[in-house]
């Protein structure tokens, strides 16, 4: 029954006399008449079963497309199908046989969403007597693409998990019942599969949003842009949207004002979903983040995400990337990402200290970011990333042709200036480096092809490891990494005899430190063998 449209054939069979007239049809409406036909010519183009006894077929296809029979005429067609042949002789009675195709009537009713999760949506509907379904088809669209069909057999059988479903996604649904064939379809009913199956969580123009995510005034101002937070399972009493600032007092839901600009809709279940958008324009001290708490206020909810919304242009997030865990590579190499999102026009630069690592001025977005070239993440939203490419050599920072020593940890600004009326945003990034080196780097003992060192530890608060570097007539030999701050012995193998090396150690964190003074300590000869003096 999943097979849409459906198609079948009738056959009227007739046997005897030579000369006669054929016909098929439902109630009034002719889906097929032959007349004047004679078994001998053949001029009806029946097909012949038994010449002998003058039996011949007559077939009709029909096309059921769940409201109208088509075979060359449409006739519409509600409930069962009652089909007639009509064989006609000279002078004779007319023979008449009927067929009927059962076809429900009436669509299946209250047609309900019961569960639904990332994947899957689950729905009932009231069934039909054995005597008007034999069971039923339950079909699924998406942005009027058929996603599924699903048969489900016997009349009592009224619920059903559709799977493999997209989140955040609107479907809609609808039931028909069948016997021989489908009947009429129900009234569909729309649904949105979940972001997750538990815990509260953001939506925002179909999309899922992460908690902590920054919405533009521009973007919210309309209640088909509302920023919606869900809990799945369970159902609203009260739940609040509050601004983080002024925590006693939260957003009034159904009215507004310069000092609430908000307006908020609601769903009470099957999950708790209340929906902000900005009534009108936001004002510089309501712009900044919010909380949604769920299903009830504040004080008791179970479910509290947070939001940001902003005026003009802000920065979404600074971060560093590429950062390796093995200390051993040097110099090291990393990222800063400075990740804009709003209004398209602005400057942006990146700095340590007070040098400048990156500038951009005259910012536009709406010119494929010219002049300033960063990655769209999201053009919608006007999200560009900047990106600076970063060297350290464990004393001094390097961009291209711009560097700066540092000691200790590294404190990176990125400053967006917005247009006029808008406040500049400012957002820092600290990376941990240790200030001092590792002192006491110490020979304990030494063979022919090892040496074990020793050096003061450093705390765990401006440690988390060390690294200890051998080199040889300037090669390096071998660089090992220590973890922790607190394993502040090794013993380095694999060296050869008689040999001179120097040892320096670092400290590190997120990035290496300096190094301490190096130590020279010359392996044992090796047994046997006379090293002359140079």
């Amino acid at each position: 029954m999943t097979v849409y449209p459906q198609e079948y054939k009738l056959n009227c069979v007739k046997i005897g006399f030579i000369y006669y007239d054929v016909s098929m049809s439902i109630d009034d409406t002719a889906l097929a008449n032959y007349t004047s036909c004679s078994d001998k010519s053949n001029n009806c183009n029946g097909t012949v079963l038994f010449s002998h006894s003058n039996t011949v077929k007559y077939t009709v296809n029909i096309t059921w497309d769940r409201m109208t029979v088509s075979s060359g005429s449409d006739f519409n067609a509600y409930g069962d199908q009652i089909y007639q042949c009509e064989v006609k002789v000279a002078n004779q009675p007319t023979r008449i046989r009927n067929v009927t195709v059962k076809v429900p009537a009436t669509a299946p009713s209250s047609l309900t969403e019961v569960n639904k999760t990332t994947t899957t949506i689950t729905v009932s509907w009231t069934a039909l007597d054995s005597s008007d379904a034999d069971g039923y088809v339950v079909n699924v669209t998406s942005d009027t693409d058929t996603v599924q069909t699903a048969q489900v057999e016997g009349s009592s059988n009224n619920t059903i998990t559709l799977n493999g479903l997209r989140l955040l996604t609107t479907y809609s649904i609808t039931v028909r019942a069948y016997q021989q064939l489908l009947g009429p379809a129900s009234s569909a009913i729309s649904v949105i599969t979940h972001c997750q199956n538990e815990g509260i969580y953001l939506t925002h123009n179909g999309n899922c949003c992460p908690n902590g995510s920054y919405f533009w005034d521009r973007t919210v101002n309309s209640d088909t842009k509302a920023i919606s937070c869900v809990l799945p399972g369970t159902n609203l009493t009260t739940g609040q949207w509050v601004r983080v600032a002024d925590p006693d007092d939260p957003v009034d839901c159904n009215s507004n004002s310069a000092s609430d600009p908000f307006h908020c809709t609601n769903v009470t279940s099957p999950d708790a979903t209340l929906s902000l958008y900005l009534a009108q324009g936001l004002s510089a001290d309501q712009e900044g983040w919010y909380k949604c708490c769920l299903p009830t206020d504040c004080s008791i909810a179970t479910g509290i995400i947070f939001t940001n919304i902003f005026r003009f242009a802000e920065i979404k997030s600074f971060t560093i990337a590429d950062l390796s865990s093995d200390m051993t590579v040097y110099p090291q190499e990393y990222k800063l990402n400075c990740t804009k999102i709003g209004h398209y026009e602005y400057d942006i630069s990146m700095s340590i200290g007070n040098t400048t690592l990156a500038s951009y001025a005259n910012c536009d977005d709406r010119f494929s970011n010219y002049p300033c070239f960063g990655t769209v993440l999201a053009s919608s939203s006007n999200t560009i990333r900047y990106t600076v490419d970063i060297t350290w050599d464990g004393m001094t920072v390097s961009s291209r042709s711009i560097s700066q020593s540092i000691t200790g940890d590294q404190m990176y600004q990125c400053v967006l200036d917005n247009p006029t009326g808008g406040d500049d945003r400012t957002h820092t990034l600290t990376i941990e480096v240790p200030a001092t080196a590792p002192s006491s780097l110490t020979e304990v003992n030494k063979t022919a092809t090892t040496i074990t060192v020793s050096w003061a530890p450093l705390d765990s608060s401006d440690a988390d490891g060390y690294v200890v570097n051998v080199t040889s007539d300037t090669d390096t030999v071998q660089t090992v990494q220590v973890e922790g701050s607190s394993n502040n012995t090794i013993t380095l193998n694999g060296l050869r005899g008689g040999t001179t090396y120097n040892i320096t150690v670092r400290a590190y964190q997120q990035l290496l430190g300096p190094a301490s003074s190096a130590i020279s300590v010359q392996t044992l000869d090796l047994p046997g063998i006379y090293n002359a003096p140079v």
